[in-house]
């Protein structure tokens, strides 16, 4: 009789762990806007910065998330620039030299981008559930270098944010997309407006006073929130 065979337990692969994706993210932003300039700052290095953090998410170039995509196209110019592609690990301004802040139009994406995107996170968390945009679709369009205007708006019928740049008095170019107040300004009036759509209808001066009082504070606060500028403030 043959010897019996040696049964032989099928080993299992061991599980992978699932690997937690972080939830949020730090990007370099400007604190406030190119003018204020931190006195702590090395040469070359004097705009005053600030690290936040937005959700993590997937992203195609632009930056193009969920819920906002990053459109650079310039209308007064006809002109289209190259989207921004964003490295998963790195904050690929956080060394960056004021220079490079200023003229990179792709860091100005970046800035419209993470500040759109930390105060709609600020928003939900508040509210404790997921807020729409006041017309349909689950995105919102940000136009970094929309016209050369010393203006920036919201506009639910192109469904997006629209910042213009100017030259100033010392005939550098301004970009409203690089000041912090004028970003989160003009994403509140988005929220507000995906909040209760009819606070955008003109009823009464006191109707379009909320809309600007809300929207200013909300800037207000948010710039307060941040480290680098309370230290700035009371330095």
């Amino acid at each position: 009789m043959a010897p019996a065979s040696k049964s032989h337990r099928a080993e299992s692969a061991p599980l992978a762990r699932d690997v937690q994706r972080p939830r949020e993210r730090s990007l370099t932003i400007i604190a406030q806007d190119p003018g204020v300039l931190d006195p702590r700052g090395r040469p070359g290095k004097r705009i005053l910065r600030a690290c936040i953090n937005v959700p993590a998410e997937a992203l195609q170039a632009g930056p193009w998330g969920y819920r906002v995509q990053v459109v650079d196209y310039d209308t007064t110019r006809e002109r289209e620039y190259r989207a921004l592609a964003l490295d998963e690990k790195k904050d690929p301004y956080q060394q960056a030299s004021d220079a490079e802040l200023l003229r990179d139009p792709r860091f100005h994406c970046l800035n419209a981008y993470a500040l759109v995107m930390r105060t709609l996170a600020r928003f939900e968390k508040a509210l404790g559930r997921r807020i729409g945009w006041g017309f349909f679709g689950h995105q919102i369009n940000v136009v970094p270098h929309a016209f050369e205007e010393a203006n920036a708006y919201y506009s639910p019928d192109d469904h997006a944010l629209l910042f213009g740049y100017f030259h100033g008095r010392s005939q550098r170019t301004v970009f409203t997309s690089l000041s912090h107040d004028v970003v989160v300004h003009e994403t509140t009036h988005a929220l507000l407006d995906g909040i209760r759509q009819r606070f955008m209808d003109p009823s009464s001066t006191d109707q379009a006073a909320f809309h600007e009082g809300y929207s200013d504070v909300v800037a207000l606060l948010s710039g307060l929130s941040l480290p680098e500028v309370m230290r700035f403030v009371v330095a």
